[in-house]
């Protein structure tokens, strides 16, 4: 062979490798992604077949709570039709027996009044002759916040000073909340 021609071999050779190469490299590059984007596929697949079974779980349990209190209901509407003529017999003798047990005595006038924990709290340390200053060391409130509170519960006994509202507080019960 010929210089020329051996030249040309080569030339064609190295013609068809890189062709070879090309093909191939796009051939794999489209392989691979290919096998990315299946891989992704998948991926998402996975991941909403586990949301898919978290909700269905959340589901079952919830269905499985809602068996449990339709049982529960059955079972007290049963109970209600068994004992219904007794239970009713039991609630007029009760109320008959009881007329006047929830009525306030003859003597009573005028209403008991209701005192938060903070007001009781506060008209205990004044029945123990303690100042606003005092009272609101000993509760870690601000005086402002007593004085607040002093008015409220002159307001509540219908006092006009602080000795008129220890004298009621001590002569009338009153609720705490």
């Amino acid at each position: 062979m010929s210089k020329g021609s051996s030249q040309l071999i080569e030339a064609i050779n190295k013609s068809i490798e890189t062709k070879f190469e090309s093909s191939n490299n796009s051939g794999l590059l489209k392989t691979f992604s290919h096998y990315k984007k299946n891989i992704r596929l998948i991926k998402e697949e996975v991941l909403q077949r586990a949301n898919n079974c978290d909700t269905l779980n959340a589901l079952e349990q919830r269905v499985h709570v809602l068996e449990d209190q339709n049982e529960k209901l059955l079972f007290f509407i049963h109970y209600l039709y068994d004992n219904f003529p007794e239970l009713v017999k039991k609630i007029t003798q009760f109320t008959k027996s009881n007329e006047n047990a929830f009525e306030f005595p003859s003597n009573c006038n005028q209403h008991t009044p209701s005192l938060t924990r903070r007001e009781n709290e506060v008209l205990g340390l004044m029945k123990k002759g303690l100042c606003a200053k005092e009272i609101a060391g000993i509760l870690f409130i601000s005086e402002t916040t007593v004085i607040t509170h002093k008015r409220n519960l002159k307001e509540k006994f219908n006092a006009r000073n602080s000795v008129e509202l220890i004298s009621k507080a001590s002569s009338v019960k009153y609720f705490s909340l």
